[in-house]
């Protein structure tokens, strides 16, 4: 009985990523990443007795993390976290990284084999230890990529099939499918130039927390609010945004307006120079860190949100902005990077800025919406609309998810 139990498990392999360090205090309070979280939550509630892997890959992420821990959580009983550390051994940092990945993949291969689960499920953080139980073993092997962002940039490079072999041919290996979220990065193209053409593959756009608002004719707020949601570095456009807000100051735009800029992260102290400088602390608040309940009131609270996310904008903040109904404005997608958002999103719904010239071309668009508010409440009634068609709840997002898997599992 011991062995049949056994082989109903499902491994899930992850990168011990920041929304899951609570696990490490025998706490369930994920944040972010509800792609992930989500599924967990639904394979304990479906009573499916489960393995959770968590490797860390830096010392940072090691921090607290001096030995193998498991963890068995009371809102999660059916599953069992295990979180492995990063063995700094020399000091040297690239030589304790190669060092942690084998130790990473051995500890992989012996719990794999001990459990003989029915699924291994990868993140792409660990695409070449799939690719090795793929290739080397009958497990049945599904890949979840949370996007791809540059990874398209690792296989035009012939020369690292020498520098980075494993990752460069992993992605050929025969898994028995990949799930990849549809997030605005080139997902299509890498799938499509670079997958094993053999391997089955599904592109799934995230789901939404349903969000009831009162307002569906949306009402304007005076002064007009206008959000930015993300992380403060480069990819993201935070410095953009603000040269974007420093035009608008400079050419005197008559409308009154705020900002407020939700996120930390490494350009938080630029940004900050920047709003002085220009003389925009005023206009601007930098709300930091937030819950999602409590991004989810920003939302709610706004009349104009802004992606500038160069890697792609199809990200959770942008859908939550669609099903809370508020005015959107988006990059423009070029050959490979929001083509899916170009499709889903129609132009005149959803507002798009030039990428080539983003600050400039943003000043522009925000000054006249300013000078036009009508515009705001169109956009807004139609993106509510929009939404309504193309976005599904979080629960049948993960539930559709979750048939996929045991159909793999079936066949």
């Amino acid at each position: 009985m011991e062995n049949q139990s056994s082989s109903r498990q499902f491994v899930f392999i992850f990168r011990f990523f920041s929304g899951l360090r609570s696990v490490k205090n025998g706490i369930w309070n994920p944040q972010g990443v509800p792609a992930i979280y989500k599924l967990l939550e639904h394979a304990a509630r479906q009573g499916k007795e489960s393995t959770v892997l968590l490797f860390c890959k830096t010392p940072r992420e090691s921090a607290e993390i001096r030995r193998v821990m498991e963890h068995r959580i009371n809102a999660l009983s059916a599953i069992t976290f295990v979180i492995i550390p990063f063995y700094s051994l020399t000091g040297v940092l690239r030589i304790d990284a190669l060092v942690t990945n084998f130790i990473h993949s051995i500890i992989a291969v012996w719990r794999v084999y001990k459990l003989r689960p029915s699924l291994v499920y990868c993140d792409r953080a660990h695409l070449g230890l799939g690719a090795i139980f793929a290739w080397g073993t009958h497990f049945k092997v599904v890949v979840r990529m949370l996007g791809v962002a540059r990874l398209g940039e690792l296989y035009e490079r012939c020369r690292n099939a020498i520098l980075h072999p494993i990752q460069y041919f992993a992605i050929r290996a025969p898994f028995s499918y990949v799930i990849c979220s549809k997030d605005g990065s080139p997902v299509s193209y890498v799938l499509k130039a670079f997958l094993n053409k053999k391997v089955p593959h599904v592109m799934l756009l995230n789901g939404v927390d349903e969000i009831s608002r009162a307002d569906v004719d949306h009402i304007l707020h005076d002064p007009v609010r206008i959000l930015f949601v993300g992380r403060l570095d480069s990819d993201k456009g935070c410095l953009e945004f603000i040269e974007a807000l420093r035009l608008m100051r400079e050419r005197r735009t008559s409308v009154r307006f705020t900002v407020t800029m939700v996120g930390t992260g490494v350009l938080e102290g630029e940004v900050k120079s920047r709003l002085a400088r220009y003389g925009l602390n005023g206009a601007v608040i930098l709300a930091g860190h937030a819950s999602h309940s409590e991004t989810q009131r920003f939302y709610n609270n706004s009349d104009i949100y802004v992606s500038l996310n160069t890697l792609g904008n199809l990200s959770n903040t942008v859908l939550e902005a669609l099903v809370a109904g508020i005015c959107t404005i988006v990059l423009k997608g070029d050959r490979i990077v929001d083509t899916d958002t170009d499709e889903l999103l129609p132009e005149d719904i959803v507002l798009r800025v030039d990428r080539m010239r983003i600050a400039e071309d943003l000043a522009v668009k925000i000054a006249d919406l300013l000078n036009h508010p009508e515009r705001i409440q169109e956009c807004a009634r139609r993106t509510k609309v929009l939404s309504n068609t193309i976005l599904e709840s979080w629960k049948s997002r993960i539930a559709r998810e979750w048939t996929l898997l045991e159909n793999i599992c079936r066949n």
